[in-house]
């Protein structure tokens, strides 16, 4: 699903959410460079085998990563950012993502996204891949993906560890999917955390309300990416 929502500028609430979690600011992150001449748009920000990959809204682009990506870098994460071309299949952009991480002693990789790189990551990785992954966060994820995907019946061949994050309200109907997907995906290494309000996607993090969510993206990644 397409939605617009005000864009968000490295905000205040979320660099504050992030020092309360002992997360370095930006500033202190190592700096982003460019991906050599890949298939798909790729900035990466920080180094090491511990990757995470950061897949972004329909309404955004990589920057709204921008905040957790320095974070990440800053807790000695590799986080990798891209934006989407005009090809019709997400899940064949992240596919080749992946292909790109292979031959940069990527060992470990956590797939994540928000709103429709939600719903990407988890299509992704339910399915076989020469790239291993050790997990999925999904921020938002809706029931459908186009072209046609059934992201709740693709969960089912989802045999990694999961952390879903929702807002009780939120407005494209995460919520309800989100308990769909918990009883969907058969790993038993699961969680889901709903927060209060109406937030969506990357707002998860940066609203008052969503406080419980960084937190959870940080202990799920300190516990799959060792």
């Amino acid at each position: 699903m397409t939605h617009r929502r005000r864009g968000r500028r490295l905000p205040a609430l979320f660099l504050a959410a992030l020092a309360v979690a002992g997360v370095a600011a930006p500033a202190s992150a190592a700096p982003a460079s460019a991906a050599p001449a890949p298939a798909v748009p790729l900035t990466t920000i920080g180094r090491g085998p511990r990757v995470v990959v950061l897949s972004n809204e329909s309404d955004e682009d990589l920057t709204s990563w921008l905040p957790l990506a320095h974070a990440l870098a800053a807790r000695g994460y590799r986080a990798v950012l891209w934006n989407y071309t005009s090809g019709p299949d997400t899940t064949l952009e992240l596919a080749t993502v992946l292909d790109e991480l292979r031959p940069t002693h990527a060992r470990h990789i956590v797939l994540m996204g928000a709103s429709v790189g939600a719903k990407t990551s988890i299509v992704t990785a339910a399915r076989p891949s020469a790239t291993p992954i050790d997990g999925v966060v999904s921020l938002s994820a809706e029931a459908l993906l186009r072209p046609a995907y059934d992201v709740v019946a693709e969960a089912r061949t989802l045999h990694h560890p999961v952390l879903l994050a929702t807002s009780a309200q939120d407005p494209y109907g995460s919520a309800d999917t989100a308990a769909r997907l918990m009883a969907a995906v058969p790993d038993p290494d699961k969680r889901l955390v709903t927060v209060p309000g109406d937030a969506h996607g990357t707002a998860l993090l940066d609203r008052p309300d969503g406080c419980a969510v960084l937190p959870a993206v940080l202990d799920f990644l300190r516990r799959h990416l060792h």
